[in-house]
């Protein structure tokens, strides 16, 4: 049986991570810039005014996106973030810190969805939403 060392394990991680963001930034989707001046939700949930993606093209980049997020994903950011607070500096630390708390912050966020103004969700519900929701 071979013994797998816990830092070797994180460091498999991390390179799929810086891997994967890698792969992520060079999508045409994230370079294109038509795209970087539309509002995501815009591209989502398709306004008229908006110029849309070539569907293949935004599909893929959201397969990338989606793993930085979902839990069970070895890239999931809160993952990322734990195993990178094991081998930071106690001041790079505070930063990362802070990354986690503005990642969090903005998944908090409340927007409005449907007709009315009151009927809002957190960014987080939107996503979870999104993502986990059966085929429709």
């Amino acid at each position: 049986m071979e013994i797998v060392n816990k830092k070797d394990c994180d460091i498999d991680i991390l390179s799929h991570f810086i891997d994967l963001v890698e792969r992520t930034m060079k999508r045409k989707f994230i370079i294109d810039k038509e795209f970087q001046k539309n509002n995501i939700n815009d591209i989502i949930f398709s306004k008229k005014t908006s110029k849309k993606p070539d569907e293949e093209l935004f599909r893929s980049f959201i397969m990338d996106v989606r793993k930085f997020y979902i839990a069970k994903e070895s890239t999931n950011l809160n993952k990322i973030f734990s195993i990178l607070i094991k081998y930071v500096f106690n001041e790079e630390k505070q930063e990362l810190k802070k990354g986690k708390n503005e990642y969090e912050k903005y998944l908090k966020i409340k927007i409005p969805v449907g007709i009315l103004v009151e009927d809002s969700q957190s960014t987080k519900d939107i996503i979870d939403n999104w993502l986990y929701r059966d085929g429709e």
